[in-house]
């Protein structure tokens, strides 16, 4: 169920930017196989990273606290 709506939405979040069109990519080839997870994990890591790196700029957070 979790895998059909991300699926549904792919083409929604690489307008909006949310996701490259690399990782709706991945989350297509791997629909309905035990990657999917993984690719979603993916995703998730690069966006908190992004975050991370976001917080640390605007002193939010040290890059110790990050680590």
């Amino acid at each position: 169920m979790r895998q059909e709506r991300i699926i549904k939405q792919v083409d929604k979040m690489v307008k909006s930017a949310r996701i490259t069109e690399e990782e709706a990519a991945q989350l297509r080839a791997t629909e309905g196989t035990t990657d999917f997870d993984a690719a979603v994990a993916d995703i998730r890591a690069r966006h908190e990273g992004a975050h991370m790196e976001t917080a640390i700029a605007e002193g939010e957070m040290s890059q110790e606290e990050a680590d």
